[in-house]
């Protein structure tokens, strides 16, 4: 077992939690929570100042966290040794987002570099901190999976009050965001390819709709399989019952892909821990189940054909735009193979105007590559794949946690979709996958072993 998740020795009293544990996690709930379920770009205007209730949350966490663990020794030592446990994907993190700040600097837009870059720094690393205190250790991840559900089946019924009216979250509430009305006006129409309504629920665009809820598959049949809490196992078996319907409204190809592929990754690491590999086989072992996966999900050459070359003529356009913005964009990169041109700066450098006339870049690797070059989009792999190996190497193993199972599917659903969306909004979610997951590589002490198939908790 991890150093979080021992069972506490017979006949000795638990600590009881303190005032300020309760304080933060109730802090900690509500910035999941809001990560998933409140439009990013529902901005308000205070002022000058714009402001949604998950950025104030986020942003406010920077002041929060370190005074509740300067006043907590244990929150304090919770925090630090969770930290240390990851401290290889913390600092490869780091060590992205510094480079990225470098390139910014001597990219081709200073300001507005800068500020792209604070934003995501600001609004989506509190997510990954906060989680770290708040949903580590059996009772924390019991938390975090609650969480998850509730929200998910939040936005799910947002996509299906959208379905049935045509109307987009903003037409539902009538609130009036602050921001460019131009954007705002794009985002708050009903979003359609070839005449049909593509579910968006309350984000910037439906494939993020799909990479979260491929996301939160593995979660909801973790949930539903493990809990005793019969409304949380309800919750989740309706939500993961309508989720492929959902996905498929969104109309997007790589969300039906990275969902199939992620739910076929949960029960085929279930299935390949029981053949007892592990220790140096395990990471061969789970790259193999990923392959596995990923054919699965393609099943056959003709639907392999229609995912890949598009089931539309409005869908192979698409796809043909997408090979337009790769072959761009590396004729660009020619140009500053090392630094790029700064952060938000790929659309310009390999984008293509959408027909609602928004210049856009479709790839998270591509945008990376553009944005701070070859060495930046080095540096993100070996942060986000370093984090996908260690989920594997637990997930593999005999006794780990279904739970693990779930993060590491979680994580490659993540990451597939990013092939084919620049979005980041949804970097949150591979912080909560970081967070619930024991593994860790390189392996360090006290990841050895993970928490053992726990009973079913009381949610």
């Amino acid at each position: 077992m991890t150093l979080d998740q021992r069972t506490p020795v017979q006949g000795r009293a638990q600590t009881p939690q303190s005032p300020m544990s309760k304080f933060m996690i109730l802090w900690g709930v509500a910035l999941i929570a809001l990560s998933i379920i409140w439009p990013r770009y529902g901005f308000f205007g205070f002022g000058p100042l714009k402001a949604t209730p998950f950025t104030l949350f986020a942003t406010a966490s920077w002041l929060v966290l370190p005074f509740v663990t300067m006043f907590d020794t244990q929150l304090r030592s919770q925090l630090f040794r969770e930290i240390l446990r990851r401290r290889f994907v913390i600092i490869a993190m780091i060590v992205w987002y510094l480079w990225r700040v470098f390139t910014a600097f001597v990219g081709e837009d200073v300001v507005g570099s800068l500020t792209f870059l604070l934003r995501q720094i600001v609004y989506l690393l509190p997510v990954l901190f906060v989680g770290l205190v708040v949903f580590t250790g059996t009772k924390g991840r019991d938390r975090a999976i609650v969480t998850i559900v509730i929200s998910t089946a939040i936005v799910v019924a947002v996509g299906a009050v959208e379905l049935a009216t045509s109307k987009t979250f903003a037409q539902l509430t009538g609130l009036k965001f602050a921001g460019d009305a131009q954007l705002l006006s794009l985002l708050s129409a009903s979003t359609t390819r070839g005449g049909s309504i593509r579910l968006q629920s309350v984000f910037y665009h439906p494939i993020v709709f799909a990479q979260c809820l491929a996301w939160a598959s593995p979660f909801l049949v973790y949930a539903m399989t493990t809990r005793r809490n019969v409304m949380i196992r309800a919750i989740a078996a309706v939500t993961l019952l309508v989720i492929p319907y959902f996905v498929l409204k969104t109309d997007a190809r790589s969300g039906l892909i990275a969902l199939a592929m992620t739910l076929a990754m949960y029960a085929g690491l279930l299935v390949v821990r029981r053949t007892g590999l592990f220790s140096l086989q395990t990471v061969l072992a789970g790259l193999v189940a990923l392959a596995l996966a990923l054919a699965a999900a393609q099943s056959g050459q003709a639907m392999m054909s229609d995912l890949i070359g598009g089931r539309t003529a409005v869908e192979a356009e698409s796809t043909k735009s997408r090979s337009a913005m790769f072959d761009r964009g590396f004729d660009e990169i020619k140009a500053s193979p090392i630094v790029g041109y700064g952060d938000n700066r790929s659309p310009e450098h390999g984008g293509l105007r959408s027909p609602r006339g928004i210049l856009t870049i479709d790839s998270a690797y591509l945008s990376s590559l553009l944005d701070s070059g070859w060495v930046g989009l080095f540096l993100m792999a070996v942060a986000w794949f370093s984090a996908l190996i260690g989920a594997l190497r637990i997930a593999i193993l005999r006794d780990a946690s279904r739970l693990d199972v779930a993060a590491a599917a979680s994580l490659a659903a993540v990451l597939t979709v990013f092939s084919i969306l620049s979005i980041m909004d949804n970097i949150s979610l591979i912080f909560i996958s970081i967070v619930l997951s024991a593994g860790t590589w390189p392996p360090t002490l006290g990841s050895h072993a993970v928490a053992r198939r726990e009973p079913p908790g009381k949610l």
